[in-house]
């Protein structure tokens, strides 16, 4: 099956595109580049991430690539190209192939980005996909890349979207904010950002340990998705828990200068929501304005860990 799908790949998937000066069907790819490259890895697979009990085949395609898509969005990189890497059960046949690959495809045309080469192989287990993806800088940006260590103290924090549940269906149909990404990069300073995946807790930690600063939430603050308190009751967890500790949301969390965090929640041609949620500091703290109290407690940092 592999050398059938592999033709049919090389058949049905190859795109003419100046920045690929050889695709799919050689030993390795060219990329046709001036500039420095982001890269992007990632890997899901069956029962972590994705159910093929309970999710479809192009559905699944669509998470393999979203998920590095969102990592570029968060470092304020243009999508260049991809390379995928399947691990597919035994079982599977070459429809199925197909139409995993097409869910990648499909997201990867969205967003410009030719897939020129990666490897497929069969095995034992369940469905594993491996996904790489290349990046480079918008002409017009104001700055570099962001990176997580850029926080300064007294920033303001943003964060995309709402958040919380996204077990429910977020998870698997989640749109990477690239283009809001490449309009912020193109019009505002951003100090650091990145995307929320294993919570907007943890990720948040990561920024401010990275930039030897804390933060202070609000909790009025929070946007919590529709699906957080329906997930709320079911379990043991409150909305607001959710949307603190939950993973797999992949919004932006970013900070910038108090100036430019008010220019960008004012600013008409934004479609999408963000909202201001609190502000590093130089103690090192983490911490949250609860509402009812006006009191302000320690932050339990917590979200899916690997």
């Amino acid at each position: 099956m592999e050398k059938e799908f592999v033709s049919w790949l090389v058949k049905n998937h190859l795109h003419s595109d100046s920045k690929v000066a050889l695709g799919i069907g050689d030993d390795a790819a060219i990329l046709s580049v001036p500039d420095q490259i982001v890269v992007s890895t990632d890997m899901i697979a069956d029962g972590t991430h994705f159910e093929t009990q309970q999710h479809s085949l192009r559905q699944i395609g669509h998470k393999a690539i979203a998920v590095n898509l969102s990592d570029l969005a968060a470092m304020g990189a243009r999508p260049l190209a991809a390379t995928i890497n399947l691990n597919l059960p035994r079982s599977f046949d070459l429809q199925q192939a197909k139409e995993l690959f097409e869910g990648i495809q499909n997201t990867a045309t969205r967003f410009g980005i030719p897939i020129v080469g990666g490897d497929t192989n069969r095995w034992d287990g369940g469905l594993v996909i491996a996904a790489t993806v290349f990046g480079t800088k918008y002409e017009n940006a104001r700055t570099d890349f962001w990176k997580m260590s850029g926080a300064q103290p007294n920033d303001v924090i943003l964060v995309t979207g709402k958040l919380g549940g996204s077990i429910l269906d977020k998870h698997i149909e989640f749109e990477p904010r690239i283009e809001l990404a490449k309009y912020l990069i193109e019009n505002f300073t951003i100090h650091a950002a990145t995307d929320v995946t294993d919570s907007l807790s943890l990720d948040l930690a990561a920024i401010a340990q990275k930039s030897g600063c804390g933060f202070q939430l609000t909790e009025s603050a929070i946007p919590v998705s529709d699906a957080a308190p329906e997930l709320a009751a079911t379990g043991n967890k409150t909305a607001l828990e959710h949307a603190l500790q939950d993973g797999e949301d992949f919004e932006l969390v970013f900070c910038t200068s108090d100036e430019e965090a008010q220019r960008i929640i004012h600013d008409p041609n934004l479609s999408e929501s963000i909202a201001i949620i609190g502000a590093t500091n130089e103690s090192g703290s983490f911490t949250i304005e609860r509402t009812a109290s006006s009191k302000i407690e320690s932050l339990p940092i917590q979200g899916f860990v690997h």
